[in-house]
């Protein structure tokens, strides 16, 4: 993104897809945390952003090296970026969201169930810890391949989406196998086999309630 002449204008359409869709996530990414991460790093010491400036030596480089001067546009969209000024409502109001249709999710195979999965696991994994409960019921609908994407899930590099999909699993069963979302590597390594261990033993018994918003085993 460095060697691009239009990345700022890029980052600015990046936050405005991201508060107009209400996500802190794009995939895995928290898209903003990413953003100003590379704005701080790529911002010149006279505090202005060019990115003419990564290509000409004659204007500096990244990581605040003293330059002639920044572009205006540049430096216009990096700050919109980051005071993400165009942000609807008020500060700490939340973004309304549409429901994610979920009727065909039983006809859905490979790439496409996968997609929808994830649709529902990012917006489950960004609500409140008071509505999770009622956003647990679009895994039920999704039906009992959902479980073991959950699982799958338990290896996300990211510690939040870790933490967000053992939540949902010990809504569902009341169990954690042991798993810790902060704890080393190996350790999670070894509570996600006991999880896959455990969706071996069961799977064959599982099925979905969508009235009573949870897996029963028949």
């Amino acid at each position: 993104m460095g060697r691009e002449y239009r990345q700022y204008y890029y980052l600015f359409g990046m936050e405005r897809a991201g508060d107009l869709a209400g996500v802190k996530y794009m995939g895995a990414k928290d898209w903003y945390l990413e953003g100003a991460k590379y704005l701080v790093e790529a911002q010149g010491s006279d505090g202005s952003w060019a990115s003419t400036a990564f290509m000409n030596g004659a204007l500096g480089t990244r990581g605040g090296a003293v330059r002639v001067g920044g572009d205006l546009r540049d430096t216009c969209f990096a700050l919109l970026f980051l005071k993400r000024a165009m942000l609807r409502g008020a500060k700490g109001t939340p973004t309304a969201e549409g429901a994610i249709d979920l009727s065909g999710a039983s006809g859905l195979t490979g790439g496409d169930y996968s997609s929808l999965f994830d649709a529902v696991f990012v917006r489950y994994a960004r609500a409140e810890a008071t509505a999770r409960p009622e956003r647990a019921t679009d895994f039920v609908r999704l039906g009992a391949r959902s479980l073991p994407l959950l699982v799958l899930r338990l290896e996300d590099p990211n510690e939040e989406l870790r933490e967000a999909a053992i939540a949902a699993l010990k809504h569902f069963t009341g169990l954690t196998q042991g798993f810790d979302p902060r704890a080393p590597e190996n350790a999670r390594a070894a509570a996600v086999r006991s999880w896959e261990e455990w969706w071996m033993a069961h799977k064959s018994r599982l099925v979905a309630d969508v009235e009573a918003g949870r897996f029963l085993e028949k």
